[in-house]
């Protein structure tokens, strides 16, 4: 009875370790416990627990989604999960086939069950951790990605994170100009996708606004509010950048081109069936059109303008009768 109490305390402290890591557990962890090599070995004759390489063991028992990626990340500590495994992790949204693991030059090549990719261009700023697991930043998994997808996917992805700012675009570019190689797979397409989107883009799409907003104030444009709750405002449908409430005209700064993927559009639209359901005009504005075309600001008054003089019967956006 004794020995059977002790069994069911040392199988206890041994789940303890395995259990948050999907039943895998290293040596040096366990001896720390108090568990003795005989302990070990009784467990592994008996198939309560395996070894998957020198020191590393796991329990079948408690084998989760975690566990390839626990004995991953034991058996290469260096090593990130990347590629299609750390899109999943971010959360990118991104359709993912196998398990990869992206490892310094010279590092073992062998992890059962994935694709291990080998780097020189190794820099330990591009590795987070994610619930204990090392994974490749946001920035280098889309670069590491630009090498396996095609051109229209690696647009989409890179759109669609850079308008949930995971990651933000001084971080893609900072990761790209690093990694950027002559005969690097993707590399091209990278360039050429970041140089349409971003653009060298100076503002924020905030900055964009502001800028927008001061220089039609600048140029006699009164009575417009940023920030405007319009009537059909409830919490959700959301504020619109500029609006001249007199003449029911919305002004929206669109920021960087990525901003435009099918998913932000079809909200733009929706958003501009709202406003025009309420007897609102929506004009949209980039900031290549304000910073390229400065007519564009004189375009907008006369469009604020003429929509408040209609309201108003003879007030104008500039306060001077038409």
């Amino acid at each position: 009875m004794a020995d059977t109490s002790q069994k069911r305390t040392t199988d206890q402290r041994i789940v303890r370790i395995a259990a948050p890591r999907g039943g895998v557990c290293q040596l040096p962890d366990l001896r720390e416990a108090g568990i003795t090599r005989e302990q070990i070995q009784y467990r592994l004759s008996n198939g309560w627990m395996i070894s998957c390489g020198r020191g590393i063991y796991s329990i079948p028992d408690l084998a989760t989604e975690r566990t390839p990626l626990e004995l991953a990340m034991a058996v290469v500590p260096r090593g990130a999960l990347s590629h299609a495994t750390a899109a999943k992790l971010h959360g990118f949204g991104f359709p993912t086939r196998g398990l990869h693991l992206l490892v310094p030059k010279s590092t073992t090549n062998r992890v059962p069950g994935f694709t291990v990719h080998e780097t020189r261009l190794w820099f330990d700023d591009d590795i987070d951790t994610i619930d204990g697991l090392r994974i490749t930043s946001p920035a280098r998994t889309i670069c590491d990605l630009a090498a396996v997808l095609r051109p229209v996917q690696l647009r989409h992805l890179l759109e669609t994170q850079l308008i949930a700012r995971t990651p933000d675009t001084d971080d893609v570019v900072i990761c790209h100009q690093r990694l950027q190689r002559r005969g690097r797979q993707g590399s091209g397409n990278l360039t050429e996708i970041i140089d349409d989107l971003v653009d060298d883009m100076p503002f924020a799409e905030s900055a964009l606004e502001q800028l927008l907003f001061a220089g039609l104030k600048d140029r006699g444009c009164s009575g417009l509010e940023r920030q405007f709750r319009p009537p059909w405002y409830d919490g959700i449908r959301g504020i619109v950048d500029i609006a001249d409430p007199v003449g029911k005209t919305i002004i929206e700064a669109d920021g960087r081109r990525w901003h435009a993927t099918t998913q932000a559009m079809d909200e733009d639209r929706r958003r501009d069936r709202l406003a025009t359901k309420h007897g609102f005009a929506t004009i949209r504005v980039g900031w290549r059109e304000l910073k390229n075309r400065p007519a564009t600001f004189e375009e907008i008054i006369e469009l604020v303008e003429s929509r408040r003089l209609r309201a108003t019967g003879g007030e104008t956006a500039t306060g001077i009768a038409a």
